[in-house]
């Protein structure tokens, strides 16, 4: 394969993932400038972190 392909192949690679870089830049700007949607964020984050570390009780909570 010439260089020259190679290299084409690399800048296309860069460029589509400048794009979505920008793009991720922009959401997070986006959530940044507003303290509803960090709260959203946050709540959406606990809520599946609450989900993926929960184990039930091992002992029954009783009267002493």
């Amino acid at each position: 394969m010439p260089l020259r392909r190679l290299t084409k192949m690399s800048k296309l690679e860069l460029e589509t993932e400048q794009k979505e870089l920008k793009s991720i830049i922009a959401e997070l700007t986006k959530l940044l400038k507003s303290d509803d949607a960090i709260r959203f964020q946050v709540s959406d984050e606990l809520t599946a972190v609450a989900k993926s570390f929960a184990t039930p009780r091992k002992t029954r909570i009783g009267a002493a």
